[in-house]
């Protein structure tokens, strides 16, 4: 197989526009032959070389190179799909991350999920492989590097020396990392050929690409109002705030600022939890947000919040001037004495209740303001082009600017996503996707798992957990499901199935469950996971062995099931985490591969292309296709946002319900390449803009259609 480095110069990046127009392509081969070639030129050498069998292409960030082919010439793209598919694009940034993940040194967040400051751009490489600086090239206003667009059309000849020779030294750069990365393999003992897991990591790269240029759109109507709404609470919050002299004001340089009155806000804890309050490990009153937040009930506080807004709506809505924050402390304590009377609490701890609440979620509130709102004005006048960082440490990807995989649940941030106009949002994810790929994981260590036999049953884990609890069958949960007891119950238990597998303990656990509204002490916590090892048993086996691996702290190196991704420096938690998180998270981005060729392609599984040992799967998808007639129903769609366990998709309003249980099927499929003896289970549903919380509805004639919430009385 040769080996041809390939790199593209473009104008620059812009929001809208994370593949922007193609200037230039160099190409650099083994033998250090090198070419340069303006756009025009470099779109037909591109079709011959794809179209050439033996030889693979090495490139730096491949995935935007690639990009910005197809963004040139969208014919290319099938031809590059199936490199992808035949692992023909070698990434050295994407190795570069799995050697670090290798030696323990990629994160578990962030932009590049790199530990210590590692970064993983070509001069990096470059300076860490071989000592070469490469910096005076690569920053600076003047480098040829932010200025190609500059030279667009302009005949290489007529370039500056210093503009060839930089977009050629990137060519050759890129072998080199490559050659020094194989050297590494080599060295550990590897193959010098293939990264475990380096071919789906590359096409995951690929098609979270893909998404990002396609981008979202937003509603103005939805954010104008989340921005009024959000400024309206905020003022809410600082006025109860400044009213509880939480907030104090004083003159700073010779300006009025707000600051916060500590002791103040120590008494109001104290007075919240009887003189009894949570203190730190030095022995202070504890001011952290959960402690301020879960001192209320939170019943009082809903009815408050809802009564808030709708005095504020009301004085709107009337044409009146809004509160000043005087007016609008009155109300709070109006409020409060509302709330006393309906409940029949103390008014004074009903607004001491208000005042913690307002502190505890100022920030987040704020956040909001000043992160999410701006972010989403953009989005009503292009698309928003979410970031995605394909791997981390635990196999997951992650987004920024913005984080689009884990928004606010609070807010209604995400009512404000709404699909193109023509389009539909499918939204669709998997059933308790961890629990599914824990119980995978179990059969493959220890040849049995009760949690795979209630899956595999049908049964829903965190019903089953609870009808144990509560001592009936579960055919009787099920049936009453609605019930208060069964809801309190099954919500238990699923803050146990999801917080024990990463091996929590009854400390760490106790903060873990308040994020599902559960509230114990430690003893309480100790007796959970007693019972969550009764109901699993092999979850002892599971704690057993990671134990073992790390006995007195000590690290070990993980082998991914079944991918053989290697990530080294593993402790405990991280071992009994990284092998049911990352196993999911290898399920998904298969799957995303296929729903995405599926969307962008007529002939997504062409009959002569040889893929890797994943046959099963991708014949009973290219069967599934073959059977439908027009192909895929997912054509003509478009992925434009990824969660963790989910996808969204923009659908033709048209083909919407095919379309949406087409990208179930293709879900299930993908998982099954690492799932192959749990049953995977998704649910799926059509909006008309993006809710938390929406299931599948029906016509007359049974034929999906978009769910609408259930307007409010």
């Amino acid at each position: 197989m040769r080996r041809i480095s390939l790199d593209s110069e473009t104008y620059l990046i812009a929001p809208g526009l994370p593949a922007p127009r193609m200037v230039c392509l160099t190409t650099c081969d083994e033998d250090g032959d090198t070419s340069l070639l303006l756009r025009a030129d470099a779109l037909p050498v591109l079709h011959a070389l794809f179209d050439t069998p033996d030889i693979e292409f090495v490139a730096h960030h491949a995935r935007f190179d690639m990009a910005v082919f197809a963004a040139a010439d969208a014919s290319l793209l099938p031809k590059i799909m199936r490199l992808y598919d035949e692992g023909r694009v070698r990434c050295t940034m994407l190795r570069e991350k799995l050697l670090a993940l290798a030696r323990g040194e990629l994160a578990d967040e962030g932009d590049t999920g790199a530990k210590r400051n590692i970064k993983f751009s070509l001069a990096a490489c470059v300076e860490r492989r071989f000592g070469v600086d490469l910096s005076a090239a690569k920053s600076g206003p003047d480098v040829w590097r932010l200025r190609y667009s500059e030279l667009d059309g302009v005949p290489t000849a007529a370039w500056p020396a210093s503009a060839r020779e930089y977009a050629v030294d990137d060519a050759r750069w890129n072998l080199a990392v490559f050659d020094g990365q194989t050297a590494e393999l080599h060295r550990e003992g590897g193959s010098g050929n293939v990264i475990p897991d380096e071919r789906a990591q590359a096409r995951a790269a690929f098609w979270l690409y893909l998404m990002s240029m396609r981008g979202v759109r937003t509603d103005p109507v939805a954010v104008n109002a989340l921005a009024t709404r959000t400024r309206a609470a905020y003022e809410r919050m600082n006025a109860v705030i400044r009213a509880a002299d939480i907030l104090r004001p004083k003159m700073e340089k010779g300006e009025m600022v707000w600051s916060k009155n500590m002791g103040a806000l120590r008494d109001r804890v104290t007075l919240a939890y009887g003189g009894s309050p949570p203190l730190t490990e030095k022995g202070a009153v504890a001011t952290d947000r959960k402690t301020m937040v879960k001192c209320a009930d939170p019943r009082v506080l809903a009815w408050v919040e809802q009564t808030e807004q709708e005095i504020v709506d009301a004085r709107k809505g009337a044409g009146l001037p809004e509160f000043t924050a005087a007016e609008m402390a009155q109300v709070a304590r109006d409020v409060a004495a509302a709330a006393g009377e309906q409940f029949n609490l103390d008014p004074e701890r009903v607004y001491n209740w208000m005042a913690l609440h307002a502190v505890g979620e100022r920030s987040g509130v704020e956040k909001i303001l000043t992160t999410y709102v701006p972010t989403l004005f953009e989005g009503t006048q292009g698309p928003i082009c979410t970031s995605y960082n394909e791997l981390v440490a635990s196999g997951r990807g992650s987004a920024y600017n913005p984080n689009l995989q884990n928004p606010p649940r609070k807010g209604g941030i995400r009512e404000c996503f709404v699909p193109r106009p023509g389009y539909l949002y499918a939204l669709c994810d998997y059933s308790f996707v961890e629990l599914v790929t824990l119980a995978q994981t179990c059969l493959d260590m220890f040849g049995w798992s009760k949690l795979a036999d209630a899956i595999n049953a049908g049964l829903d884990p965190h019903l089953d957990m609870a009808a144990s609890d509560l001592g009936i069958p579960y055919a009787e949960a099920l049936r009453r499901k609605a019930d208060p007891d069964v809801t309190e119950y099954r919500q238990r238990a699923k803050a146990r199935n999801f917080g024990f597998p990463g091996g929590l303990g009854a400390g760490t656990y106790v903060a873990y469950a308040e994020g599902y509204g559960v509230f114990l002490t430690e003893h309480e916590a100790k007796q959970e996971k007693e019972k969550w090892f009764a109901k699993w048993p092999e979850m002892r086996l599971y704690y057993d062995h990671f134990g073992r691996l790390t006995l007195g702290d000590q690290k070990f190196t993980a082998i991914q099931l079944p991918t053989g991704r290697v990530r080294g420096g593993v402790g405990f938690c991280d071992g009994c985490n990284t092998f049911f998180q990352g196993r999911a998270a290898d399920g998904i981005k298969r799957a995303g591969w296929y729903v995405t060729k599926e969307c962008y392609l007529r002939d997504p599984y062409p009959a002569d292309t040889e893929y890797e040992a994943s046959g099963p799967v991708l014949r009973a998808l290219a069967r599934l296709c073959a059977g439908i007639p027009g192909g895929s129903p997912l054509y003509g769609s478009r992925p434009v946002l990824f969660l963790h366990d989910e996808l969204i998709l923009e659908v033709p309003e048209q083909t919407a319900a095919e379309a949406a249980k087409r990208l179930s099927d293709v879900m299930i499929e993908g998982m099954r390449e690492v799932v192959p003896d749990v049953r995977v289970g998704t649910e799926y549903a059509l909006v008309r803009r993006w809710y938390k919380g929406a299931g599948p509805a029906y016509d007359a004639t049974g034929r999906l259609i978009p769910w609408e919430p259930r307007k409010r009385a």
